[in-house]
């Protein structure tokens, strides 16, 4: 199994006892959580690390997460000392941090995006080729970075999400397919979890916007919305949300489609545990290399009844004495995915998507 190393300037740490990096289509920041524990009264090395100190996590020769370090902690006990890192990808800052820029017009969103993001150190890219202008943007009180950055995207039918070079991009889901790529039960799979839940999920999405004035736009049209439902939620619910877009009734569509299936989507998620079932020690990979957030894989589940393609949102990987795991969180395909709206519910029980 390749090793997990931290380079800090250049120098390597490497040895750690228990690791967690969790990487999610959900959370701009990749994060890590890494512990060296000793038994007996010997302080752990190395001490030298700082809070703040810029950081690479590699897997091998490849790297995970460059970013920062948030949190160093040094407890102890009679019977052990231990050392722990915290740390988030270079797009913490954009999750902390305030935005400060005066308002864009007749800007196209990756220019916004480098605009906000430059301050920062941290490039900006995109691999969706239609990406349109802008004809008003103006940053609300207090808002941050990523939530600029995200209201940019959402009002597409787009994600944000950070890259293991310290970047972000600006993308689709389902770009990437891999279906050879399998979860299957009795398999690789350790543990299982079928999630159902209607908390966040409603009836009705009802989305305004109010136009700024001008000879093209009359009392009638200056005040637009739309309203998108659910198929699958049987009782009245709805939600009202105002949008700050200039774009009109067209962006209102796009960010209520987005809204409405995403909601969908995290309403019912398969989890799994899965272990490499020819070598554990190299459970963080898969065919294609590691398991990565925004890849949609084959699921082979009869227990529930899940058979097919399944797009991974969140992706743990963990070290412990126990040895090494890959947990995903996967949502079905057409979460996310403004154009396919979520499936009418019916009154078939049990474990049926």
């Amino acid at each position: 199994m390749p090793e997990l190393k931290l380079m800090v300037d250049g120098e390597e740490f490497a040895g750690w006892t228990q690791i967690q990096i969790v990487r999610s289509l959900d959370s701009l920041a990749d994060s890590f959580d890494l512990q060296l524990v000793t038994r007996g009264s010997s302080r752990p090395p190395p001490a030298e690390l700082a809070e703040g100190d810029e950081c690479k996590i590699l897997y091998g020769a490849e790297t995970l997460i460059h970013g920062w370090i948030d949190e160093v902690s040094e407890p102890y006990s009679a019977s052990s000392c231990s050392l722990s890192v915290v740390g988030r990808s270079r797009a913490g800052d954009l999750v902390d941090c305030s935005a400060v820029h005066k308002p864009w017009r007749g800007t196209s969103i990756l220019k916004i995006a480098k605009d906000l993001c430059d301050p920062f150190g941290i490039a900006v890219s995109s691999d969706v080729s239609d990406l349109p202008e802008e004809k008003y943007f103006k940053l609300s009180q207090g808002e941050t970075v990523f939530a600029a950055l995200d209201r940019l995207a959402r009002d597409h039918g787009m994600r944000v999400v950070s890259r293991s070079d310290g970047s972000v991009l600006f993308t689709r889901t389902g770009l990437l397919r891999y279906p050879h790529v399998v979860i299957e039960n009795g398999v690789n799979v350790v543990t299982g979890n079928f999630r159902r839940s209607a908390a966040e999920r409603y009836s009705d999405y009802i989305f305004k916007c109010q136009l700024a004035a001008s000879d093209a736009v009359n009392a009638t049209d200056a005040s637009p919305k739309y309203e998108v439902n659910d198929a699958g939620v049987t009782r009245f619910r709805p939600l009202v949300i105002e949008r700050d877009t200039q774009r009109g009734k067209a962006a209102l569509q796009e960010a209520a489609e987005w809204e409405r299936n995403t909601r969908a989507g995290k309403a019912r998620e398969l989890s799994y545990e899965v272990v490499n079932p020819d070598d554990p020690s190299l459970s963080w990979e898969n065919a294609e290399g590691l398991w990565e957030p925004n890849t949609i894989v084959t699921v082979r589940d009869p227990y529930y009844n899940s058979e097919g393609e399944f797009r991974e949102v969140e992706v743990r990987i963990t070290q412990t004495s126990g040895g090494t795991r890959t947990s995903l969180r996967l949502s079905p395909p057409e979460a996310y995915e403004p154009k396919k709206p979520p499936k009418k519910k019916t009154k078939k029980r049990g474990h049926s998507w």
